[in-house]
């Protein structure tokens, strides 16, 4: 009894510990207080995982039973995305835990925003519908459902990144603690799968090159190569990361054969599912686009104008920083609901000072791998905001269409990089601060949610 005792206080005290108990506290709040389908694209999402269920892969000539789409048309009468005064009906909300899963009309239904997801960006959220359609419950339960399997896999998803990571444990704890990143993975959203596949490629990327005297094996690479494989199927622009391979030492690997048959197969496991994917999507469902945009056109002028296209990127950047980094911070619901200014401002700062305090004594990252993440980092961001131009904004637009802060996200641990060092002398046991500061900037995000949705 006093080793379980001990252990358990051994965890607790922990980096991933401490992220398990904030998260799965504070996440599961998030989870219950927000109203169904206030993450981004919520209804899409929901109705995509009920059609995969289903059988309809693919999000073509697709159709849900009537009492799903009730549900998504019926939780709430006053439209709550983008409309701030109005709030969610609680008998509305109630009401659907007394209706019946009873109509199983098909009823047709289209897809904008997830028509092009890969049924793979879903499979949390179809375990846990799939589980519930056994006992054929409203379809709020389900949605609910949903919601908590996706959730409890993002928790599990980082704490295995926080433990297996050798450096930079509380940055990691930091950012997964962000208001916006467990929003995200207390949501129906497959971006809490994104998140924690990215975060764990890094943190085994960071256990295999910086971790002293460790020899690469082949379950590294079967680790490493299904990340990537996940990586590439949630979403194709992050398989980039793949690159990550060049930080790991030559030293590590048996041989140079050993080092290149790595390099090569992960590299093969970031594209040829993303390839494939969207050769099955091209040859089935066709180009299409819900944006007034023209893909093939503005990659043309991308290409004919590439100092001009390049000035439209840093334009961007610049101009939005602000409202990029509010976004990756945090702002809620449907991206409608920001949290105070104060809260922006602490985090930005911790940003900055948990990683200079955050370092593993005999650990020593090289500078060129610190300059060539935030390089790379940099250089990712570009490349996202560049996909979104091309294929979202209209023709021959100045200003860059849907790209959002929380989209750097699964690579922010990577970014921050640049500020490891073992100059700065700090008591590592202060750190649990890190856990403190958390839970605060989440209490406020509560009250954010509840004053948004509920005006309580």
């Amino acid at each position: 009894m006093m080793f379980s005792k001990t252990k358990f206080i051994k965890f607790a005290s922990s980096p991933q510990g401490i992220f398990v108990i904030i998260a799965v506290f504070f996440g599961l709040l998030f989870l219950i207080i927000t109203p169904p389908f206030q993450e981004p694209d919520g209804y899409e999402h929901f109705m995509r995982i009920f059609s995969i269920s289903e059988g309809q892969l693919l999000a073509e000539d697709v159709s849900v039973p009537q009492s799903v789409y009730d549900l998504v048309v019926n939780v709430s009468p006053d439209p709550l995305p983008g409309n701030f005064p109005n709030k969610q009906s609680k008998q509305a909300l109630l009401e659907q835990f007394r209706r019946p899963f009873d109509d199983k009309t098909p009823v047709e239904v289209d897809f904008i925003a997830t028509r092009y997801a890969s049924p793979f960006a879903y499979i949390p959220q179809l375990i846990g519908l799939m589980v519930g359609k056994l006992f054929n419950p409203p379809a709020i339960i389900l949605f609910y459902l949903a919601r908590l399997f996706n959730f409890a896999v993002w928790v599990l998803g980082i704490t295995l990144a926080v433990k297996i990571t050798p450096i930079f444990k509380w940055v990691f704890v930091l950012v997964a603690l962000m208001p916006m990143t467990l929003f995200m993975g207390a949501s129906i959203s497959p971006d809490g799968l994104l998140i924690a596949a990215c975060f764990l490629w890094v943190a085994k990327v960071f256990q295999v090159s910086f971790q002293a005297e460790r020899k690469f094996v082949i379950l590294d690479g079967i680790f490493l190569g299904g990340l990537i494989m996940l990586v590439a199927l949630l979403k194709p622009g992050y398989v980039a990361l793949v690159l990550l391979v060049f930080f790991i030492p030559k030293a590590h690997f048996k041989s140079s054969i050993q080092r290149l048959g790595l390099t090569v197969l992960m590299i093969s496991f970031a594209l040829i599912p993303s390839v494939l994917w969207q050769l099955i999507l091209t040859n089935t469902m066709g180009r299409f686009s819900a944006f007034n945009a023209d893909p093939a056109a503005q990659l043309q002028n991308v290409l004919h104008a590439p100092m001009s296209f390049i000035g439209i990127l840093f334009t961007n950047l610049f101009t939005q920083s602000i409202k990029y980094f509010h976004s990756f911070v945090g702002v809620l619901g449907w991206l409608d609901t920001p949290l105070p200014d104060y809260v922006y401002i602490l985090f930005a700062c911790a940003l900055v000072l948990v990683p200079l305090f955050d370092h593993t004594e005999g650990i020593r990252v090289p500078l060129w791998c610190r300059v060539s993440a935030a390089v790379f980092s940099l250089f990712l961001m570009l490349g996202l905001m560049t996909g979104l131009y091309i294929s979202i904004t209209p023709l021959g637009a100045l200003d860059l269409e849907g790209f959002q802060g929380r989209y750097l996200i699964p690579f922010a641990p990577l970014a921050l990089l640049i500020f490891y060092n073992l100059r700065i002398s700090f008591s590592k046991r202060y750190l649990w601060m890190v856990g403190l500061f958390s839970a605060f900037d989440l209490v406020v995000a509560l009250r954010v949610l509840l004053t948004r949705y509920y005006a309580i």
